[in-house]
């Protein structure tokens, strides 16, 4: 009985969030936030940095329409400095794959994607031999 009252007035939250135009996932990442920072005395806000031609120059994001096929990025801490050098992942995805999801009646819809814009990444820290890096630039960085 307590679960579905938990589960309830979870929902009445999220349902009342979501009417009033709020994201819920913004409030429950301030919260995370929040916790984290209590937790930890100490943090930092690092800017991260692109290498462009011969120079680093700090980054907001990445324009989620560039993906070039080789990047190296620069985390600067208070106690380390990390170079992660980056290629695009060719082969993750192929040029023409098909996406299938299922209407509420079982219904399968399957739509065939020409997908070039590759926005996926591996890598590795420099200094770091055994280190691996995944991330995507599809949102920014």
């Amino acid at each position: 009985q307590r679960f579905m009252l938990l589960l309830s007035l979870s929902w009445l939250f999220i349902a009342s969030s979501r009417a009033q135009g709020e994201n819920a996932d913004s409030k429950l990442e301030s919260s995370r936030q929040q916790m984290s920072k209590n937790q930890s005395e100490h943090y930092e806000i690092i800017i991260p940095y692109i290498l462009n031609g011969e120079q680093w120059k700090p980054i907001n994001s990445i324009d989620s329409k560039s993906h070039p096929a080789l990047m190296k990025f620069l985390i600067q801490t208070e106690s380390m400095r990390l170079v992660i050098s980056l290629e695009r992942n060719e082969g993750l995805l192929a040029d023409s794959f098909t996406e299938t999801h299922y209407m509420k009646d079982g219904t399968d819809v399957i739509l065939t994607r020409n997908y070039t814009g590759h926005c996926y990444y591996h890598g590795t820290v420099q200094g770091y031999p055994d280190s691996a890096v995944i991330l995507s630039t599809c949102s920014g960085l």
